[in-house]
């Protein structure tokens, strides 16, 4: 017994001597700040590890700064030795990802301004410590599709390229089905329906998007890394009705996907006697299946007090309601997906989130969406890196 008190003891001391180490070089740390203006007129800028990384206990801080509607894209090749503590953190408005560290590479986006740590550890590395980064500045872009080409109610690639669906696997075979629609806000952030996201495992799901045709050889699979529902959600009433979903990888902006905008500009109105739009894959028919192609259906936006004297329930000041033409709704794998408004400066502005009706394509019949204007602070709160271009302010 004495043998193992003694081996004991050694251990505390051994670990009370490391945290004694490490106290005394996060005391004796060398910081090197970099300021870095990125301008979108420019070429890309690089980073590279600076002489001072070579020496351990020092940290590099790079402070990356564009115009305010700037899109910051940070693309770094790294190799980083775990074991003597080295890492990348990386940190937008409200949030530090990270830290990193071994050999990989690190994608990330940022609006307006980012912050970038790289520590080259306690120790002499036993790996090679480098890194070799680029960052490229452009304008935010959203809500400004390639065309708008709808075909019989299809929408072409490019016509609403924020549109994402949710896929679930079933069965022992992991059949795909489509459940719910989504919207990308950001290359890091979606939005959907809590009502989606109900005892949903992010093991089961995907999100697909890049493409108007489901499971087409140019859509892309995203892993989603964690839900977000919004606290005050009731699934008897669908009062606050909304999700967040965070991406696993960022998403590349492109003409074919690409963030819809979020309706700051249009904070103040209800839309009421407004044309708006809904997307998704949803049956065209009762009772039908998921389609394959995007559809695309315009509707009437009505007042909540007229939606409340035809449904008799379940109506709030923060829903929003719509009205369209027999065989023009929202369907039940629409769920989720956007309620879409375009103003006078042909900018897309997603006002609503599809929650729930009653009946199916009737005239007498109401569609009722999330009200989009009603949670833009929990939406900034929850998504924190959207990117907010001057036009749509």
């Amino acid at each position: 017994s004495s043998t193992v008190a003694i081996t004991m003891r050694t251990a505390v001391i051994a670990v009370i001597v490391i945290l004694w180490a490490n106290v005394r070089a996060e005391n004796n740390r060398s910081d090197v700040k970099i300021n870095i203006a990125c301008d979108v007129s420019e070429d890309e800028t690089y980073l590279s590890p600076p002489e001072q990384f070579l020496s351990p206990n020092t940290e590099i801080i790079y402070t990356v700064s564009g115009k305010r509607g700037t899109l910051l894209k940070l693309l770094c090749n790294v190799s980083l030795d775990c074991s003597v503590g080295s890492y990348v953190a990386v940190a937008g408005k409200d949030k530090e990802y990270g830290p990193y560290c071994s050999n990989f590479q690190l994608k990330q986006f940022h609006p307006d301004k980012m912050r970038i740590r790289m520590f080259s550890g306690y120790g002499k590395p036993i790996l090679s410590q480098n890194y070799n980064c680029e960052i490229k500045c452009s304008m935010c872009s959203c809500g400004k599709p390639l065309h708008s080409r709808v075909i019989g109610g299809k929408a072409v690639d490019g016509v609403s390229p924020w549109n994402l669906v949710i896929l679930s696997y079933q069965g022992e075979e992991s059949y795909i089905y489509p459940m719910c629609g989504a919207t990308m806000l950001s290359p890091n952030f979606a939005m959907t329906a809590a009502h989606c996201t109900q005892d949903l495992s992010i093991k089961d799901v995907l999100l697909y998007g890049n493409s108007n045709k489901l499971f087409s050889s140019n859509g892309v699979y995203i892993p989603i890394a964690s839900i977000r529902d919004h606290p005050g959600y009731n699934k008897k009433t669908f009062e606050n009705d909304i999700s967040i979903l965070e991406l696993m990888e960022p998403l590349d902006v492109s003409p074919s996907m690409m963030p819809v905008c979020l309706p700051f500009k249009h904070i103040d109105h209800k839309f009421e006697g407004h044309s708006a739009n809904y997307s998704g894959w949803g049956s065209t028919i009762y009772g039908g299946v998921s389609v394959d192609q995007l559809q695309i259906v315009e509707v009437n936006v009505t007042s909540n007090e007229e939606c409340l004297n035809m449904m008799g329930k379940n109506i709030f000041e923060t829903s929003i309601c719509t009205r369209g033409e027999p065989g023009k709704s929202a369907s039940k794998g629409d769920s989720g997906g956007p309620l879409v408004f375009k103003d006078e400066s042909s900018i897309h502005f997603q006002i609503g989130i599809v929650s729930w009706s009653e009946g199916f394509g009737t005239y007498d019949k109401f569609g009722v969406s999330t009200r989009v204007t009603s949670y833009l602070s929990w939406i900034l709160d929850n998504a924190p890196d959207i990117c907010v271009p001057a036009d749509s302010l």
